[in-house]
């Protein structure tokens, strides 16, 4: 059993649904698979953690995995199919814009 499935089996057992059903439900509500669902809310999760400076204190993958992801590589692909970019070119646009508005307050 992935990590996905696990996660899928979790929701159905808190929420007293079969597996089957937690699935449909988001393939139907959100147009996308469960593992795809899942790792949408852990890039998002990442991204604030970037966006809220936590990379100044933690590598990125410690920010992974603290997203829920199991690996580097599998974080980094579902980033960048999320985002259309690496979570380091995402962290440095941020940081690249961090710096400026430092320049305009200064």
């Amino acid at each position: 059993m992935n990590i996905s499935q696990g996660t899928t089996v979790w929701v159905a057992v808190i929420f007293l649904f079969a597996v089957s059903t937690v699935s449909a439900f988001i393939n139907f509500q959100y147009k996308m698979r469960f593992p795809d669902f899942i790792n949408s809310h852990r890039v998002h999760h990442s991204k604030q953690m970037i966006i809220d400076g936590e990379s100044k204190r933690q590598k990125l993958a410690a920010i992974s995995f603290e997203s829920g992801f199991s690996n580097r590589n599998t974080f980094t692909k579902a980033f960048n199919k999320e985002t259309g970019q690496s979570p380091s070119e995402f962290l440095k646009i941020i940081s690249e814009r961090n710096r400026d508005s430092q320049k305009i307050i200064n």
